[in-house]
């Protein structure tokens, strides 16, 4: 939120900004965020059309993600085309994320847009 709040997103939109761990809990949390921030005078400054479009465009991998839960509502709520097949080496190798992800119920352009199965 610092990003965004501090108007980086916003000032350097050719930045592909990546999270980590499928957003931690941006998926979970960005309806009491966007609630929160509508308080704010700063927030029209900084994501004129709302926090859901600067959310939306944001990159999110999958690193110690790849649950059920987790990539469930990470899916719901971003575009199959911001997320990407991550690593949390040595702790998550790439062959564990990836079987992770393959465990997962979702459709095969989904799992094709977030690289599953191109780990080694």
């Amino acid at each position: 939120m610092s990003l965004i709040l501090g108007g980086f997103v916003r000032d350097f939109p050719d930045i592909k900004w990546v999270f980590s761990h499928g957003g931690g809990t941006i998926p979970l949390l960005s309806g009491r965020i966007k609630v929160l921030t509508g308080f704010s005078p700063r927030i029209k400054e900084v994501a004129p059309a709302g926090l859901d479009p600067v959310f939306k465009g944001l990159y999110y991998e999958t690193a110690n993600a790849a649950y059920g839960p987790n990539m469930a509502a990470l899916l719901d709520y971003i575009p199959a085309s911001q997320g990407m097949f991550g690593t949390d080496y040595p702790y998550v190798r790439g062959q564990g994320n990836a079987d992770g992800l393959q465990s997962i119920k979702m459709p095969a352009a989904t799992r094709k847009a977030n690289g599953a199965g191109k780990a080694h």
